[in-house]
């Protein structure tokens, strides 16, 4: 605000209006004139000059739809300090000129009736949290070089982001708890994705990554319960922290893909790995498949690789894998079976099965098995069928032998019609009550030679 010189007698107080184009005067006995700028109606900024750049300090005004002017007093406006605007409810739409370089921290937090704000590439500095919890915010447009540290925490009515090519960097938490936002598209010009950018958006169901992101953060989608599929670009070099998964708790997602011409990460069957598929990255949530046989090169998994996938009956570890997680199976309501090809492997922190109903299953001649394995019975997978049993051979017009082993083991039976070129297919499954059951093969005249061979489901 600028303060004219005293005049003796009459003076004017003159408050600049731009409202259709006039100007008001009014008339008043004052020793003084005050200069004040308004948009639309009146409005009144408080800022401070500095360095002939003008800071936005205040808001005392009560429009809705508020244009911040590029220059005050023929300063350009560059920055607005932090709280500037915080719980001003009565704005509805803001503009921000292009000349501002910086916005502080909560600058318009808590604006609750804000609908709609415009960011301009102008931007280079934009401090954390300077929108959250603009409830009713439902669009915004994005320039700058970055989005700030939960910039739209909790806008829970968010609907529509455009992310301008400008922006560099997506900030941690920058979206968190957007449940209102359905889809995003994250242009080719971020390359950083921070730790749970989107976590907890709910009603996310698409994501595009663009071509030139490199990192995704810790949980950056964390919790996005409606993301069904995703694809990582080849331009990934890092996903998570110290094998930590970006996608926890989705519990919708049913695959994701890998650019193949990744040099860091791949997938097989809607499962993330590393490139070399040492590592098992994340299985996801929702995937289909009720039995997943994990594949032999692993070596390693990422932290709570198998959380909480409902879905998952049983699974196959294995033998190269010498430890296992804290929680990797918790949340796994429907897990029963988990197949150990190799020794018992060690336990890093502690119970990796939680609230999982499984029995834990290992191979005759493998070491370390007990009883339990951290709180889970656990059985040798050992079936045979015994070549002289009474029981061998043809019975009632169809060949058949009895498999013996562990009580309720299942067995799926395969065979094969010619080992020179062995296709090896499932002819029957078999749960061993009581430690034995029949098998029978209604079909076997239908070939000159037949073999059979056992594997786990």
């Amino acid at each position: 605000m600028t303060k004219a010189p005293f005049s003796p007698g009459k003076s004017w107080l003159l408050t600049k209006v731009l409202r259709e184009g006039a100007f008001i005067l009014n008339y008043c006995l004052l020793g003084w004139f005050l200069l004040a700028f308004s948009v639309g109606a009146q409005a009144q900024l408080t800022y401070t000059a500095n360095n002939g750049a003008i800071t936005i300090t205040g808001y005392s005004g009560n429009i809705g739809n508020l244009t911040i002017p590029d220059a005050i007093d023929g300063l350009p406006v560059k920055a607005i300090r932090y709280s500037a605007f915080t719980g001003r409810s009565e704005l509805t739409r803001v503009t921000i000129p292009n000349t501002v370089t910086s916005i502080g921290e909560e600058a318009f937090f808590g604006c609750m009736n804000l609908g709609s704000v415009i960011v301009p590439s102008s931007v280079t500095v934009i401090e954390g949290y300077v929108f959250a919890d603009c409830f009713r915010l439902k669009s915004a447009s994005l320039g700058g070089s970055s989005i700030g540290r939960g910039m739209f925490d909790k806008c829970t009515g968010l609907t529509r982001v455009a992310i301008g090519f400008s922006v560099a960097t997506i900030g941690d938490a920058a979206f968190n708890g957007c449940t209102g936002l359905t889809n995003v598209t994250i242009p080719s010009s971020v390359a950083t994705i921070g730790n749970g950018a989107f976590s907890s958006c709910s009603g996310l169901t698409s994501v595009a990554l663009g071509d030139g992101v490199a990192s995704i953060g810790v949980g950056a989608f964390y919790g996005c319960v409606g993301l069904t599929g995703l694809t990582i670009p080849k331009s990934v070099t890092r996903i998570g922290r110290d094998l930590s998964s970006a996608f926890g708790a989705c519990e919708g997602l049913r695959g994701i893909s890998v650019d193949v011409a990744s040099q860091y990460f791949s997938s097989s069957e809607g499962v993330l790995f590393n490139k070399t598929q040492t590592v098992l990255i994340q299985y996801p949530i929702s995937k289909i498949d009720a039995s997943y046989k994990i594949p032999d090169t692993v070596t390693n998994f990422g932290s709570y690789a198998f959380r909480g996938c409902v879905g998952l009956a049983d699974v196959t570890i294995p033998d190269k894998i010498t430890s296992i997680g804290e929680g990797m199976f918790f949340g796994c309501s429907s897990l029963h079976r988990v197949y150990f090809r190799g020794n018992r492997p060690f336990v890093g922190g502690g119970d990796p099965f939680g609230d999982s109903p499984a029995t834990v299953y290992y191979l005759p001649g493998t070491a370390g098995w007990g009883t339990t394995y951290y709180g889970r019975p656990t059985l040798p997978w050992n079936p045979k069928a015994p070549a002289n049993g009474a029981d061998f051979g043809v019975k009632s017009g169809n060949f058949g032998f009895n498999i013996t082993g562990s009580t309720n083991i299942e067995v799926v039976v395969e065979a094969c019609n010619d080992l020179s070129l062995p296709v090896w297919l499932s002819v029957g499954t078999n749960t061993l009550v009581g430690g034995s059951s029949f098998f029978s093969d209604p079909s076997w005249t239908n070939h000159p030679s037949r073999m059979y061979r056992f594997r786990s489901p």
